[in-house]
């Protein structure tokens, strides 16, 4: 679901029903794009990304690498820097400056 294409309103909609169908993992996403999208943010661990490349948040995704239901799930973020290299990356790669 594209997040970013929706109104305020919308997504208030989406996460009310997210909350009544209990679906945990697309709370978590609308969370966190709450918390990440159109923010700068820095990235501070990973092997892929050079430490302290700053940028803006313009995807963000939940996306499941495991095997098992509830294993594996994490939170893609896509940013552009200055010079209009976009990068993707794990949440937990990035802090918000």
């Amino acid at each position: 679901m594209n997040l970013s294409k929706m109104t305020e309103k919308e997504l208030e909609r989406y996460q009310e029903y997210c909350l009544q169908v209990g679906n945990e993992e697309a709370l978590v996403e609308i969370d966190k794009f709450f918390k990440f999208y159109g923010k700068r943010v820095e990235v501070i661990k990973g092997r892929k990304i050079m430490h302290g490349t700053v940028g803006t948040v313009f995807y963000v995704e939940r996306k499941h690498y495991g095997y098992q239901w509830w294993k594996g799930w994490v939170t893609r973020i896509g940013f552009k820097d200055d010079s209009e290299t976009t990068y993707f990356t794990n949440a937990d790669n990035l802090r918000i400056i």
